[in-house]
């Protein structure tokens, strides 16, 4: 028996033994008149009178998935604000440098880490080592969006989060802007009054974006031009865009409000302020979450100013009317978190909301039909972060410097990873791939940053 290689795929290949010509003549012409026979039969099938039992015919075998994704075009890389991406177990293990913290997420996309820093600069990082392939600082304020990647260009916007005038929040040079994914030069970018600190949604070949001037742009992302804006009547802080079915879902301040709007008329089809006259905080930060026909929001009131005692409530909305669902409230707690984090981003998986709290040292799930409690999860200190979503476990960093592993299942607390003393996991959103977790970590005293690659398999209690 012989191996013969035959495009991608190995074909085994029989030696036959030596026969006399006439007898292969007489087989020969029997399997001549079987093929005639067989045509014949009822189903008209014509069977060519070439074909053979013994001809070897390639069997196409399935391309397995790249080992990263090729793009990430939205928070989390999905409607859920879930990041994970998991194809294979990798064993990465690297914390890489930068100048400040970063409080937008990170992105993976064709094996690079991307992320803004609030030293006014983008990274690249290489995602088995960490090595530092480029870095952008080409910026006057903080970039504070996750990183969109998409057709070999990297997405990112940059501003203050001063206000300038009453109604409009940014000051200095706030910009939208496209980097080359390979070497980080400036391909493209777009001033703003604003500043644009949420994270953009890229969808159906469209940039979106809003940030503090008021205005949703849609924009050419080959080539930076605004194909149209609109006037949305409120200010994005840090809550990011999510968008689904043709429909625009964004959280907005001063006013409070949850809007929708659909991109093939560029008119807004609801505005809800009447679910937030209690809020005074975090609706614009806490990124909006899409699933099972519902908008999930999170948001804050302040209990007791000069003790630091705080509420926080997840809210979910229909997603055709903006009418209120249900609110889940949690209960009064102490902010033990830096100063800017004031909302935790809801997660939508598997008709289940994930949250954690900066102010309340747990983590929830509730039902998204219904709001109502399945678990809830005691931690070591607050969790400000976005949870991530894994087969079996939910992973969520805190203010503690705690990474925390909880059975999905059962809400148990299963693992912990602890950071180096007077480091934390920022409010920036992590991403797995590969059962490797890619964190943001910041130290507030020294106000210097890194990503962390953690192989989630050395957690004693992850099951991958």
């Amino acid at each position: 028996m012989a191996l013969r290689q035959n495009d991608n795929h190995t074909e085994r290949m029989e030696f036959m033994p030596k026969v006399a010509p006439a007898f292969i003549a007489i087989v020969t012409l029997m399997g001549l008149l079987t093929g005639c026979a067989t045509s014949n039969q009822g189903n008209g099938n014509q069977i060519s009178p070439t074909t053979s039992a013994t001809k070897n015919t390639a069997v196409s075998q399935p391309t397995p998935p790249p080992q990263f994704p090729a793009q990430w075009i939205s928070y989390g890389n999905s409607h859920g604000n879930n990041g994970v991406y998991n194809v294979e177990n990798d064993h990465y293990s690297w914390s890489a440098p930068m100048g400040n913290v970063a409080h937008g997420g990170v992105s993976v996309a064709n094996g690079v880490v991307y992320v803004g820093s609030n030293d006014n600069a983008v990274y690249a990082f290489r995602a088995k080592d960490g090595k530092l392939l480029w870095k952008q600082t080409a910026f006057d304020n903080p970039v504070m969006t996750e990183p969109l990647v998409y057709d070999g260009l990297v997405f990112v916007g940059s501003g203050g989060n001063n206000y300038a005038s009453s109604s409009i929040r940014g000051t200095g040079k706030n910009v939208i802007a496209a980097l080359d994914a390979k070497t980080g030069k400036i391909v493209w970018q777009i001033p703003t009054q604003g500043e644009n600190m949420p994270s953009f949604d890229l969808y159906n070949g469209v940039l979106y974006a809003i940030g503090g001037d008021r205005t949703l742009r849609a924009i050419n992302p080959k080539t930076g031009k605004v194909e149209w804006t609109l006037d949305v009547n409120g200010v994005a802080s840090m809550a990011s865009i999510n968008v689904k079915n043709n429909v625009l879902y964004a959280d907005l301040g001063d006013p409070y409000q949850s809007i929708a709007v659909n991109l093939k008329t560029h008119q807004i089809i609801y505005d809800n302020t009447s679910s937030y006259t209690t809020t005074q905080m975090g609706l614009d930060d806490a990124p909006v979450s899409v699933g099972s026909g519902l908008v999930f929001t999170q948001w804050g009131k302040i209990i007791n100013a000069s003790t630091q005692d705080y509420q926080e409530t997840v809210t979910a909305l229909s997603d055709k009317t903006g009418k209120e669902v249900w609110s889940f409230t949690e209960p009064n707690g102490l902010k033990a978190t830096p100063e800017e984090y004031e909302a935790a981003a809801p997660v939508y998986s598997g008709g289940i909301v994930y949250f954690g709290s900066p102010f309340v040292q747990k983590l929830y799930a509730v039902n998204a039909a219904n709001g109502k409690e399945i678990w809830e999860t005691n931690l070591k200190g607050s969790a400000n972060q976005a949870p991530v979503v894994l087969k079996h476990d939910i992973i969520i960093g805190g203010a503690g410097g705690n990474l925390y592993v909880v059975n999905k299942q059962s809400g148990k607390l299963v693992g912990t990873y602890q950071l180096p003393s007077g480091e934390i996991f920022t409010n920036g959103a992590p991403v797995v791939v590969n059962n490797v977790i890619y964190e943001p970590v910041g130290n507030p005293k020294t106000k210097t940053g890194s990503i962390d690659a953690i192989p989630l398999t050395s957690i004693t209690g992850f099951q991958p």
